[in-house]
């Protein structure tokens, strides 16, 4: 028993090192021979780690490298990485299809004609691209959040600053930075993967309990300082000036 354990894990270390040269060289037919082995072996939740460190390891790529992310730097690396994302998944859409093997795909014969019909069906991989975005979309709200932490209040209300300048620097900050994940979501949409996948945005976009598609600390900084310092300060011109000589009527 001990030794069949050791081969299973020696073929499970020989298959993930397999299936990441697949992706790398953009062989499905492959990939999919691999994928069988991981689901032959009870262990088909690699298929999703594998797609999501290649996403990942591409998020990180593409994140720039600035130690000082204030400003559009920030902006600019959101772009960058879902641009680069969304790319990737038009180019090795097929590839990453393979990585997902069903029951009825367990049925037929791996030869290679059946194996390309199976990689073009379009709800074919899903799983495997729901998960990999949402790795993406986390490694994202990591960085933008922990660059955002001094925003959050421990009250209810609304953090406040008397500085002008910090206020406008803030709101322009995050502006930019929801103009950056607009442009990214509309892109990542609009791929054929996701586009091909009805629902499949509306998934990705469902809590996964360990990443957040859209990061708190962004949404509580547009309402802080775009929303609410803006309304303050309107209803604040709107206030009649007080002297000290008017009495009460």
């Amino acid at each position: 028993e001990e030794q069949l354990s050791q081969l299973e894990e020696s073929l499970l270390g020989t298959a993930r090192r397999r299936a990441r040269l697949a992706v790398e060289r953009n062989s499905a037919t492959e990939l999919s021979a691999c994928s069988r082995v991981f689901v032959g072996l009870g262990r088909g939740d690699e298929a999703s780690t594998i797609a999501n460190s290649v996403l990942l390891e591409l998020a990180e790529r593409a994140w720039p490298s600035q130690q000082d992310l204030r400003g559009a730097a920030a902006a600019s690396g959101v772009n960058a990485v879902l641009d680069a994302v969304a790319s990737t998944l038009e180019e090795r859409w097929p590839v990453l299809q393979s990585l997902e093997v069903s029951p009825e795909d367990q049925e037929q014969a791996p030869d290679e004609s059946k194996s390309e019909k199976v990689a073009t069906s379009p709800s074919k991989g899903k799983g495997v691209l729901i998960s990999a975005i949402r790795t993406a979309l986390g490694f994202v709200s990591g960085k933008i959040s922990a660059m955002l932490t001094d925003v959050a209040s421990d009250t209810s209300e609304p953090k406040r600053t008397q500085d002008i300048e910090t206020t406008h620097l803030r709101a322009s900050r995050a502006v930019g930075l929801l103009g950056a994940y607009v442009d990214g979501f509309t892109k990542l949409a609009a791929c054929k993967p996701v586009a091909a996948s009805p629902g499949c945005w509306q998934e990705i976009c469902q809590s996964s309990g360990t990443s957040e598609v859209l990061p708190w600390e962004l949404l509580s900084e547009v309402v802080q300082y775009v929303i609410w310092h803006g309304m303050r300060d309107d209803a604040t011109s709107l206030v009649p000036p007080v002297h000290g000589q008017l009495r009460p009527s």
